[in-house]
């Protein structure tokens, strides 16, 4: 890298045919990732729980955990983001090109405990254009990863991931007329807000040692809720310190990871000083130099916040089987997140008592994600839980060209918003919904 100031070339910040067609010869190309955290440690488990903000003492008290079924310390299900959050494979191509998650769908087959050793994995797999309101057009890009235990090879977790790709001009420029977040305004709490959101707070539940059990839970039961703190720039900090981020280096690892990676560079739009696009996330003026008009939140924590409220339900003896998410809008800087979900089935496969939750995460602005949770309970009749057969390495799976993602990820990774209430606070503001 030169201390020159060079010209970009024509198509940088572009989504181009060419680079589509150069990324797709590295379609499931499985590679390994670096991880935040490298061995499952105490420190990291707490550390996760405590940058999620999560207060289950199953994940971060050594002395609760040791009298649970588990027999000691077991991690958050998605301290496993953890093990594939550091820069430095790159790799993805179009550079200046801004992205972001939009959803999500994990499978998990066992609970990931003090010393396991870890080996992430992933690929891209597909992508192709879609049309966009907010950017005219976007790149979605279908991702998938897999965690493998290194001693004995098993599958522990697998996830399907969509990323959107947009072009920062496009967006920037339909930002205050064409976009679905042109009307956005910041929200200012009352303190009979405020009140009601410590109260809300206080409500939350943690079920804990008290086991849930198959036979005493029922279709249209109600889960949760459980609410956010509003965001502003310290939640997505604090999740960062527990779960690592993709550019967050500084000195002479950021200069040598910019000289390998120039297209990461996004420079200030006033200074020129060389930045990150994950900026977005606690700076208003470079959200809204990539289009949007404010900081904004990440899918990564805000799935793991609803993760939080199934693992809170479901008690210690449960096992979380499946989550999905879909990120519909952001959360943007000052809203609270309410997350809320029902049980909408009840059966039993093999030897698991399943029910499935559908959830929604409604800000006060409009209803920012949904997705569902499957969780395995222990029965009265049939016993504790029974942890499901190791998946198969989607490394293993061959690559169907003309139909690479199964229509039950696509799905899931598309699926429609479901039929729930909206949470009580929510304001029609920006009359966008």
């Amino acid at each position: 890298m030169t201390t020159e100031r060079r010209e970009r070339p024509s198509t940088w910040g572009k989504i181009t045919d060419a680079e589509m067609e150069r990324i797709a010869q590295r379609f499931a190309s499985w590679r390994p990732d670096v991880p935040w955290w490298r061995d499952c440690t105490r420190d990291a488990f707490e550390h996760y729980a405590l940058g999620i903000g999560n207060a289950n003492p199953l994940f971060q008290d050594e002395e609760y955990a040791a009298n649970t079924r588990w027999g000691g310390l077991v991690a958050h299900p998605l301290f496993l983001d953890s093990f594939g959050r550091r820069a430095g494979q790159g790799g993805g191509g179009f550079p200046g090109v801004h992205a972001t998650h939009a959803s999500l769908f994990w499978t998990f087959y066992k609970p990931v405990t003090l010393g396991l050793r870890i080996q992430m994995k992933s690929c891209m797999w597909e992508h192709y254009l879609a049309p966009s309101r907010f950017a005219g057009r976007m790149l979605d890009v279908v991702r998938r990863h897999a965690w493998v235990d290194e001693d004995d090879g098993t599958m522990i977790a697998n996830n399907w991931g969509l990323v959107k790709r947009w072009e920062r001009d496009a967006a920037r420029g339909r930002r205050d007329t064409a976009s679905p977040h042109r009307d956005w305004r910041r929200h200012v709490y009352t303190d009979e807000e405020l009140q009601d959101l410590w109260e809300a707070y206080d409500a939350i539940e943690v079920r804990g040692a008290e086991p849930r059990y198959y036979e005493d839970v029922a279709v249209g039961d109600k889960v949760g809720p459980y609410i956010t703190m509003p965001y502003v720039g310290r939640e997505i900090i604090s999740y960062y310190m527990g779960t690592g981020a993709p550019f967050m280096m500084s000195n002479t690892n950021m200069y040598n990871y910019f000289k390998r990676h120039p297209g990461a560079n996004v420079p200030d739009p006033d200074t020129q000083t060389p930045d990150v696009p994950e900026r977005t996330h606690y700076d208003q003026q470079f959200a809204r130099f990539a289009g949007f008009p404010d900081m904004f939140d990440v899918l990564q924590p805000r799935s793991g916040y609803g993760t939080t409220m199934v693992t809170n339900w479901m008690g210690d003896d449960a096992f979380l089987r499946e989550l999905s998410m879909l990120g519909r809008r952001p959360v943007a800087y000052g809203d609270v997140c309410w997350i809320h979900g029902e049980i909408t089935e009840k059966f039993q496969r093999g030897d698991e008592n399943l029910v499935k939750i559908v959830m929604v995460y409604d800000s006060q602005k409009w209803r920012a994600s949904w997705g569902h949770a499957l969780v395995s309970l222990p029965s009265r009749e049939r016993g504790p839980v029974v942890l499901p057969e190791p998946g198969i390495d989607p490394e293993t799976e061959p690559y169907d060209k003309e139909n690479p993602t199964p229509e039950y990820a696509k799905e899931i990774l598309y699926q429609p918003e479901p039929d729930l209430p909206d949470a009580a606070f929510i304001k029609d503001e920006v009359g966008v919904r």
